[in-house]
């Protein structure tokens, strides 16, 4: 895994950033095709690619290899890449949805996907039109209140800081509890936007936002922004969402 990702999108480009699909490519199709988002649009993904449904080759096709797409890494990529490895991570894996993605792409296909996914940014940071945006999978946690002092930390990449940004939750729900009009913001960075924790609409604390909808909803949210300010926007649950109930 890499630390850090920076890009300069062009001005005449839409940009979009995309919760957590989870295989769901059905679902990321009907929502590039219900709100016109185009091969020529630049599209962040949040991480959570893969795994829960039945078409993560797909995404994954479309997220590594295509150009004006990007992703950062979440927990899931992180489980496919060490449960390659390590015993003890294979089955967290195989227990989280991960026994999707082996059905459809067997062993050798997680191999081929996996020397690419383990070379993707813990954090990335958009430059876009006068705004910059960072992107965090889990999130930046909340002990910070300057965006250079975290990019300098979590360059160590340390056991902790990792599970701070890719697998903890609880700053999420720190911030889901305590969340009030004047919470504070995260200075020298504009939006920080993660996915991860369950939410209905956007968890905005500050200028901090979570958009993982498809969890708690089976809704897919796209972030754009626009005019220096973000807007939001989703595509309603299909069959194929994933659905707590049912496990999938």
């Amino acid at each position: 895994m890499r630390h850090y990702l920076q890009v300069t999108v062009p001005d005449e480009k839409e940009l979009y950033i995309v919760g957590d699909i989870h295989g769901n490519a059905r679902l990321w199709d009907l929502t590039k095709k219900e709100f016109g988002i185009t091969d020529n649009d630049v599209v962040f993904s949040l991480g959570d690619i893969v795994d829960r449904g039945k078409n993560n080759s797909k995404l994954l096709f479309e997220f590594l290899f295509q150009d004006n797409r990007y992703m950062i890494n979440g927990n899931h990529e992180s489980m496919l890449v060490d449960g390659l490895t390590n015993r003890e991570w294979y089955h967290c894996h195989m227990s989280n949805g991960g026994d999707k993605l082996y059905e459809e792409l067997g062993h050798t296909g997680v191999e081929f996907f996996a020397q690419y996914l383990k070379d993707l940014p813990m954090i990335i940071e958009i430059h876009y039109r006068g705004m910059k945006i960072g992107l965090v999978h889990g999130c930046c946690p909340l002990r910070y209140t300057d965006w250079n002092e975290f990019l300098t930390d979590s360059s160590s990449l340390s056991p902790k800081i990792v599970e701070e940004c890719i697998w903890s939750r609880n700053d999420f729900d720190y911030a889901k509890q305590n969340n009030t009009y004047h919470s504070p913001r995260i200075s020298n960075i504009d939006y920080v936007i993660s996915g991860h924790s369950p939410v209905f609409d956007p968890l905005i604390y500050g200028n901090r936002w979570w958009i993982d909808s498809q969890f708690s909803t089976g809704d897919l949210t796209v972030v754009q922004p626009n005019s220096g300010k973000l807007r939001y926007f989703r595509r309603e649950k299909d069959a194929y969402s994933f659905d707590r109930k049912r496990g999938y």
